[in-house]
């Protein structure tokens, strides 16, 4: 039996946003799903995969996000072709839907089957009669098309001395042909037998990997939120997928910052995560420790480190009024993180800076009782981070428990509480300095780049940005959040074509992406595509043996090589990515805010990553807030404002 608490809520609450995200990637899925099956010819086998995202959304999501996401595959089926594509996916909605109320309520396999039978059968035997009186046509087409069928297999049958077989095959279905809308139901019944049958077995496994992955539904109901205070830890041990961390000792109180410190790869997220009951996390301590309440409002939220993953609006101040804020607080929720300019600006224009502050703006919104940030300043500027760090000290003084993990000094400076996590193993390799001739490799020339071009929502982002990266130089791009360094370093890697001017690669124009430029984006996770630490590197550059990369980069080949991606920490994520850049040898390497939420520890280790690169004689780049970081390796820093060049410093 599956082993699954459900979400239960008041039939009159209204749909949440999740639910609305829920349904609309549902309807997009099976809808896709219904396509590839038209396309493929393979119709009934992908109607029954589509079946199964249905049940895993009804078992767990209310019955109402089943038939939002059930009508809006069903519109899409229309614009797909007509009644085919209609029939098919109202059918999955259905089925699905049926199986997956039941099987959320721990339902036998037979019991479900016998009760999705008697529900479907009526409703698509109704259907089918209906279709069949209105379109005579058609009728006529599928009743010729069945005595075809039926006399093909009874001269089959024949071949084979199955005479009489073949005889009653032709008998029933001229019988059924002829009193079809009595033989519908009783076809249709045989059908959904079947068909049931399928889907329950199939969706049992899928379920488990569900809830194994993503953790059980939510228990609490909509606007029965339990305290999640106070949390009192003591040597607890706290676990998620492969990593544990024993020996935890946390208090959490009503009105109290605590910061969370440690180095890299320590578990400081894995903490977080299972505070919130996210994921497939639990806490064994004494007294037992249960989240509650996660993304419900007064309940638990969680700000992660990839901010993009939780914003899901196209526009800021849509982003909030899915969290339920009224146009008249929507200003004052805005302004509290310093948005308040941006309200109608699109979230894909955004800088990461600019997407924090709009996800700790969604997670206030639902004025929560205890407020988990996972390196929550790490991509905002010294201003910025101020900003925030004297935020989250207002919201601890109105009786909110706020916990944010940090590496800076500054963020720990006003916190009630400082908690330090221990310290793992690390590995360094330093390079040796052999920086060569200077020649210039990459070069922007007055580049402007417009963000949607031509339509009424086009924003500048870069204006007449002229620089010159050389060989076996670092250079120091800095300044505000949304002064356009991020939208700089994906023009120079060709990720973005300039609106004017032109970017130059070994003095040939850049076109498009290139193998001789590496660009590391702020969430490493977002471009290791491999399960595995060894896959990963070997794909990105095509070697076998990428063990010496590794040490580089201060992971161990040996314990690391076979982890899992998912399992690694954020800091480690990044020197992964790192290792497969060092292992390519680009001429050109741009690091996207590299520095974020790395400790004093994994900062000496990055620039001794860059000085290897160096070595290598690439032009590298770093992106971010700290103007005097690194100094004795720098060649050039660059300070951008507006998407202008405001200033340019020479250094060697």
């Amino acid at each position: 039996m599956l082993k699954r608490r459900t979400e239960v809520s008041p039939a009159r609450a209204s749909s949440t946003p999740g639910e609305v995200a829920d349904a609309a990637a549902v309807a997009a899925l099976v809808f896709t799903s219904a396509a590839i099956g038209r396309l493929l010819a393979f119709g009934t086998f992908f109607q029954l995969l589509s079946t199964v995202v249905i049940v895993v959304l009804a078992v767990r999501r209310r019955t109402r996000t089943v038939v939002m996401a059930g009508s809006a595959a069903v519109m899409l089926g229309a614009i797909l072709g007509g009644i085919g594509p209609i029939s098919q996916l109202g059918a999955a909605a259905l089925f699905g839907g049926t199986v997956g109320s039941r099987l959320r309520r721990h339902w036998p396999r037979w019991r479900t089957v016998l009760f999705t039978t008697a529900v479907c059968t009526p409703v698509v035997s109704a259907g089918t009669i209906v279709y069949l009186l209105i379109f005579s046509r058609a009728r006529e087409l599928n009743f010729e098309n069945a005595r075809n069928v039926s006399e093909g297999a009874s001269r089959v049958l024949s071949w084979v001395r199955l005479d009489p077989v073949g005889e009653g095959l032709v008998d029933v279905v001229e019988w059924s042909i002829e009193w079809w809308w009595a033989a519908t139901p009783l076809i249709q019944g045989v059908v959904s037998i079947v068909y049931a049958w399928f889907t329950v077995r199939i969706s049992e496994p899928v379920l488990e990997r569900v809830d194994s992955a993503l953790g059980e539904a939510h228990s609490s109901p909509v606007g029965a939120v339990g305290d999640p205070l106070p949390v009192h830890l003591s040597e607890a041990s706290v676990r998620r997928d492969a990593v544990t961390l024993t020996q935890v000792s946390l208090d959490l109180e009503p009105g109290r910052l605590a910061v969370l410190r440690g180095p890299n790869g320590v578990g400081k997220s894995t903490l977080l995560d299972a505070l919130a009951g996210l994921g497939n996390s639990n806490i064994a301590a004494e007294p037992p420790f249960s989240p509650v309440g996660l993304g419900q409002r007064g309940g638990v939220a969680l700000v992660g480190q990839r901010p993009d993953s939780q914003v899901l609006a196209l526009t800021v101040a849509d982003e909030l009024r899915w969290c339920g804020v009224s146009e008249d607080d929507l200003t004052r929720r805005l302004a509290q993180v310093g948005l308040a300019p941006l309200a109608d600006r699109s979230t894909a224009t955004l800088s990461g800076g600019e997407l924090q502050r709009l996800a700790i703006a969604s997670a206030l919104a639902r004025e929560p009782r205890l407020l988990l940030c996972d390196e929550a300043t790490s991509m905002l500027d010294p201003q910025g981070r101020a900003q925030v760090m004297d935020l989250l000290r207002s919201v601890a003084d109105t009786g909110t428990a706020v916990l944010a993990t940090t590496h800076l000094e500054l963020d720990a400076s006003s916190a009630d509480d400082v908690v330090t996590m221990g310290s793992p193993a690390s590995t360094m390799i330093i390079a040796p300095d052999a920086r060569g001739p200077a020649d210039v490799v990459l070069e922007a020339q007055n580049v402007s780049v417009v963000h949607d071009s031509g339509s009424p929502w086009a924003v500048p982002a870069l204006h007449g940005i002229d620089l010159r990266l050389r060989k076996g130089e670092l250079t120091l791009i800095t300044g505000g959040n949304g002064s356009g360094k991020t939208t700089l370093a994906w023009t120079l890697a060709g990720l973005y074509r300039p609106s004017s001017g032109q970017v130059l690669i070994d003095g040939q124009p850049l076109e498009g992406p290139d193998l001789r430029i590496a660009l590391a984006f702020q969430h490493a996770r977002l471009q290791l595509l491999n399960d595995e630490v060894d896959e990963e590197v070997q794909s990105m550059s095509g070697a076998d043996d990428v063990a010496y990369e590794l040490r580089t980069v201060g992971l161990d080949p040996i314990s690391i090589g076979d982890r899992k991606i998912d399992h690694l920490s954020g800091g480690e994520q990044r020197r992964v990515l790192l290792a497969g850049i060092l292992a390519r040898r680009p001429e050109v390497v741009l690091l996207d805010e590299p520095l974020a939420g790395l400790d004093p520890e994994g900062r000496d280790r990055l620039r001794s990553i860059i000085h290897h690169l160096l070595a290598q004689r690439a032009a590298v780049v770093v992106v971010s807030h700290e103007p005097d970081w690194a100094d004795d390796l720098l060649a050039q820093r660059i300070e951008l404002a507006g998407g202008r060049i405001a200033k340019t410093e020479r250094l060697t």
